[in-house]
């Protein structure tokens, strides 16, 4: 079959990331489908790999490429061919940078650009997918090839405020790239606004879990206390500090709650300073980062998920939680409103809004068979329209359409659960 004879690239800064468990799920869900995937990676986190996910990465060693020109295996990739390109293109960078001091220190990038050619070229790619536009930004000039297409995904921060201040930023990724991915129809809009051509071929596939993993029954917890949970990284985008400051105003009406904040990042300090600040010491936990099966546990001895992000592209962590069957309080950053169905399966409020957060907990502590109905709703929804075995399906039509379809004609992209978006394949 077709899929077994076209090697598809994935293209990831480091790997694996705790917070980019959907990488590891495709990865691996292309390879069960019997892709022939590979993955390159600016730095691999063996001790991560063995800790977090000891059994799903089992027997892919030799499809994990670190890409590291200075390594006895990059070293080994240094043939004569290489070495002469190599030769050529500093002399033409010498003319175009006039001094040797400019030269010099621009050389990192030249030995980089030429080795990272000929690494990608040995991999023998009919596919290469940049899985972050910023990786596309830095590296599809350097590995554009007629011998293979180029796909870039846009997940959140890379189109939403990275690059800002240069309106040209993406200008060489519009150019060269073959199709786009976004998770949903606002990171599409975000995608036009900045450049995006009218006839660039775009699939719109948003994230996929494996349901079976999370699906446990509603209940209504009898603790005195309620508890609410946030899975994410400590970091700004996330919001958490409206979350917390939400948590003090819970605390001054009457109400007896514990916060949980799983996940670690730069915030961390900044975050136990807002703590402080609101004396929530007694309320408010940072747990630091679990492994998925510690998160599980968690999510099934909580009573309400909140996502006070301010900039989200989608975010899997809220689609594990309504798979968990928990009613979610979540903003109205980006793809949040078409992750959560507002008044269905949880409530999208205003991003930066602290009392609208409280409010909503508040009517969810109050009224219990909301909690119930909304736990429910969100695990039929995650599991009719964002199962992994579908987002699997769409990017199997994604690949199929890019390596078969002629490069001549208009073609409707059709993938779930969006609407049609007319494309041209190039």
């Amino acid at each position: 079959m077709w899929r077994e004879h076209a090697r598809i690239v994935l293209m990831v800064g480091r790997f694996p990331t705790i917070s980019e468990t959907f990488i590891i799920n495709k990865f691996v869900g292309l390879l069960q489908r019997g892709f022939d995937v590979h993955m390159v990676c600016n730095q691999y986190k063996k001790s991560l790999a063995h800790s977090y996910y000891p059994n799903t990465l089992i027997g892919t060693k030799h499809r994990i490429h670190v890409w590291n020109p200075f390594t006895w295996r990059g070293l080994w990739m240094w043939k004569p061919k290489i070495l002469i390109n190599l030769f050529v293109s500093c002399l033409a960078a010498w003319a175009q940078q006039g001094t040797p001091l400019r030269f010099s220190q621009n050389i990192r990038r030249y030995v980089w650009q030429t080795w990272r050619r000929h690494a990608m070229a040995s991999l023998g790619p009919a596919l290469v997918h940049f899985e972050f536009g910023t990786l596309a930004q830095e590296n599809i000039t350097s590995l554009r090839d007629t011998s293979w297409k180029n796909a870039v995904s846009f997940r959140g921060y890379d189109i939403e405020y990275v690059g800002l201040d240069d309106p040209h930023f993406y200008n060489q990724v519009w150019e060269y790239a073959d199709a786009f991915h976004v998770l949903g129809a606002d990171l599409k809009r975000r995608a036009d606004k900045r450049g995006l051509p009218l006839d660039a071929a775009v699939f719109q596939i948003p994230p996929g879990i494996n349901f079976s993993e999370y699906e446990a029954p509603f209940k209504i917890h009898k603790n005195e206390v309620i508890q609410l949970t946030t899975v994410a990284r400590l970091d700004w985008k996330k919001g958490i500090e409206y979350a917390i400051e939400a948590v003090a105003l819970l605390k001054n009406r009457g109400f007896k709650v514990m916060y949980q904040v799983i996940g670690e990042g730069s915030y961390r300090e900044y975050l136990k300073w807002v703590i402080d600040f609101y004396d929530v010491h007694d309320c408010v936990i940072l747990c630091g980062s679990k492994n998925k099966v510690e998160v599980k546990k968690y999510l099934f001895e909580t009573d309400i998920f909140i996502m006070a992000s301010v900039s989200e592209g989608f975010c899997n962590a809220v689609l594990e939680a309504q798979a968990s069957g928990l009613p979610v309080v979540c903003s109205d950053a980006a793809g949040l409103p078409e992750n959560v169905a507002h008044n269905e399966t949880g409530y999208v409020v205003p991003r930066r809004s602290a009392k609208a957060i409280a409010d909503a907990v508040e009517t969810l502590i109050c009224e219990p068979h909301t909690r119930e109905r909304m736990g429910g709703n969100g695990q039929t929804r995650v599991k009719e329209n964002f199962s992994l075995e579908k987002q699997i399906d769409a990017f199997e039509s994604m690949y199929r359409t890019l390596l078969e379809e002629s490069s001549s004609r208009q073609t409707n992209v059709e993938v779930m659960p969006a609407p049609i978006i007319h494309a041209r394949v190039s």
